[in-house]
């Protein structure tokens, strides 16, 4: 929880490295990687012993006991799907550079889109999960990124960008958004 809370809050965790390398295998995907996918798995580990827990016959004190235990599941996986989204903006970002520190205001046509893509694509997997692990939790988050990387679109790709490049924007956006509802 403290790498997480250091990753997402800190102004300098995109200075711990640079822009060269790999396009995905790089320092980006460990230093943000790891971390997420240990809170992942630490969410899942804490909520299966907390519904074992439930199995067993429990005091008053335990049940209390079980739910913290659910509460802070919850909390641990809401920091890891937040640092699993950060590790793809960073991604996107080494994705464009050359070198120098990672910047996330990228102003190319190409990072545009290509960060609307990835925010609908991160919403829709985190909804296809949710869908088969019958996770209400994760359904809401991964709708919540769609209805961001939409309101990206609507709000910024469509002022900013002209033409064919706006049209492909709206399709894309219509596009997630009719998979959403599905």
């Amino acid at each position: 929880v403290t790498v997480a809370i250091r990753l997402l809050f800190n102004p300098w965790a995109l200075s711990y490295g640079d822009a060269t390398g790999w396009p995905v295998l790089n320092w980006t995907l460990y230093t943000w990687g790891i971390p997420a996918l240990s809170l992942l798995l630490a969410s899942r580990w804490l909520r299966l012993s907390a519904i074992v827990g439930e199995e067993t016959k429990q005091s008053e004190l335990a049940r209390i006991q079980n739910i913290a235990v659910h509460l802070f599941s919850a909390v641990v996986l809401v920091l890891g799907l937040l640092v699993a989204f950060a590790l793809v903006n960073v991604e996107v970002s080494h994705l464009f550079q050359d070198a120098g520190p990672i910047e996330l205001s990228g102003r190319s046509l190409w990072q545009g889109m290509v960060r609307s893509v990835s925010w609908g694509s991160y919403g829709f997997v985190l909804l296809v999960v949710g869908v088969l692990t019958k996770g209400r939790m994760i359904r809401l988050i991964g709708f919540g990124f769609i209805l961001l990387a939409a309101m990206k679109v609507a709000l910024v790709d469509l002022l900013v960008y002209e033409g064919f490049v706006r049209v492909g924007s709206l399709l894309g956006l219509a596009l997630f958004l009719l998979m959403a509802a599905l």
